[in-house]
């Protein structure tokens, strides 16, 4: 469903950040982009949208080897996207941040929904 152009353009204004972004906000949000492009990531998220879940969880959810799966759980919580809770002998992981999922939504909304034409770019 296209959403009418004028339209689409009122919703994606984004409030201006009143503090300028020095080179270390920069860098770490540089570091989150390159931390969610990988599709298994977001598999993993999308799967934790939920609540918390085991490992054997995530794989059941997202179809993802338990090895990949175990290795994008550790990659995310190293980043503090996630924690890690050991309960009745199972380990559990959850997002810490459910803002997370609504930056992925705006994102999202922009790539598909009301695409803004890059120059040297076709859609």
């Amino acid at each position: 469903m296209d959403i009418p152009r004028e339209e689409c353009e009122e919703s994606l204004k984004i409030p201006q950040v009143a503090v300028p972004m020095d080179s270390a906000a920069i860098a770490q949000l540089a570091s989150t982009f390159k931390l969610l492009s990988e599709p298994s990531r977001l598999r993993v998220l999308c799967a934790l949208q939920s609540g918390p879940r085991t490992v054997s969880d995530v794989v059941t959810a997202t179809g993802i080897r338990q090895a990949n799966a175990s290795k994008q759980l550790k990659r995310l919580e190293q980043a503090g996207l996630l924690r890690r809770q050991s309960r009745q002998g199972y380990v559990y992981y959850e997002i810490c941040n459910s803002a997370i999922f609504e930056w992925c939504a705006a994102i999202q909304h922009q790539a598909y929904a009301c695409p803004i034409p890059v120059m040297g770019c076709s859609r």
